[in-house]
């Protein structure tokens, strides 16, 4: 008779924050879109600003990417304090029973470092709370960055696949 597949008590808290996590992943859309503005901007400033020598103009688009900026920063405050709070929750969560465990592994085998296992949990946390998690959700972007590089210049589109080999 096949024993159902358990799943890792990680695995299962993890889980609990599947929500949270997705809204971590739409503030990193939100952000990524958001870094486009610069390009944006330059384009405005040759386009609209080079041509007409308007001042005015200038100073509105400035004015308008710097709130842009600031709103960027608000959203990358508001997703690590997210990100920290779920990795200090599963440690609360994890740490009494992954020392117990630990000890009592300890006492029966005699064997190995009871705070080496303490030390993996706290891996854990800083990977979840650190630049990691980030490049996870942040990595997708790429091919669509890449396209709006063609969409500029054919030629600058062709050039940043063989620069990321060197």
């Amino acid at each position: 008779m096949a024993r159902p597949h358990a799943v890792a008590p990680l695995f299962k808290a993890l889980g609990e924050y599947k929500s949270i996590l997705i809204s971590v992943g739409c503030f990193t859309a939100l952000i990524n879109l958001l870094m486009l503005v610069p390009s944006i901007y330059m384009l405005q400033v040759y386009d609209r600003v080079l041509s007409s020598q308007n001042e005015t103009t200038l100073v509105m688009l400035t004015l308008m990417v710097v709130g842009f900026f600031a709103f960027i920063g608000l959203l990358e405050v508001i997703r690590s304090f997210i990100v920290i709070r779920i990795g200090s929750q599963l440690e609360r969560r994890f740490n009494l029973r992954v020392y117990k465990a630990a000890f009592e592994r300890n006492l029966q085998r005699g064997q190995g470092h009871a705070g080496q296992s303490l030390g993996d949990l706290t891996h854990i946390r800083q990977f979840i709370t650190g630049p990691a998690l980030f490049a996870f959700f942040d990595a997708p972007w790429f091919p669509i960055y890449l396209f709006v590089i063609f969409l500029f210049n054919v030629w600058l589109g062709c050039w940043p696949p063989p620069a990321q080999c060197c």
